[in-house]
């Protein structure tokens, strides 16, 4: 591939944008919010623009956009899934390809001896998490484990049974946040394997149900 990669991750408490070639990130920003407050909203569609301005490259240079699906914030996912489906829009062509937020957090710590078990912090006393295991070869890496949401405890639990089946001795866990890399990397694997996601049917990744109140002033049914 000769085209460079939009990659950004929306789905927790930091926005990570970044161009991506051939291995290499070419212009990466990482932004940290502040506890309980994402800006993803304000802050998404100006790194995109900063981003292409400083590598001299507009929307036609891109080979597609990869981005991060899930699990994770509510919020973050639905904007990072809708300005990737509007820069869609705005470029006839550009592919997008999403990936799951845990597989591209076990990314990089993937080989092929040991079990990498990815979560994130679902709150209440769970976790989202999924477990991984492969090497970096190129290809994806087997998903010993689904996306699902549960206890740490659990989790850990269920990570050590899937290790033993496979005779694996060590079972890592991957808590950072997806780096621009990975989630390109994730992306590049799934580009060559599958193609492009379909526009319409690419949705968030949210692993529990979202539980909604009713809206003030509006009577329940």
């Amino acid at each position: 591939m000769t085209q460079p990669v939009l990659a950004f991750d929306t789905s927790g408490p930091r926005l990570s944008v970044g161009l991506w070639l051939e291995g290499q990130t070419l212009w990466e920003r990482v932004v940290d919010f502040p506890e309980g407050r994402l800006g993803h909203a304000a802050e998404l569609v100006p790194a995109i623009a900063e981003g292409l301005a400083r590598a001299s490259l507009a929307l036609d240079d891109l080979a597609y956009v990869a981005l991060t699906i899930g699990p994770g914030s509510y919020t973050g996912l639905r904007i990072g899934l809708a300005t990737a489906k509007g820069l869609a829009l705005a470029r006839e062509g550009l592919g997008l390809v999403g990936v799951g937020t845990l597989e591209a957090m076990a990314w990089p710590r993937l080989r092929g001896d040991r079990l990498v078990l990815a979560w994130i912090d679902a709150r209440r006393g769970e976790s989202f998490f999924a477990a991984y295991h492969g090497g970096m070869d190129g290809g994806r890496p087997a998903e010993l484990l689904p996306p699902a949401r549960a206890p740490l405890d659990e989790a850990r639990r269920r990570a050590r049974e899937a290790a033993r089946r496979l005779g694996l001795d060590e079972v890592v866990e991957a808590t950072r946040p997806p780096d621009v890399a990975a989630v390109a990397a994730v992306a590049h694997a799934r580009w060559a394997a599958e193609g492009p996601d379909d526009l319409l049917s690419l949705l968030p990744l949210y692993v529990a149900p979202v539980h909604t109140g009713p809206v003030a002033g509006v009577a329940k049914p």
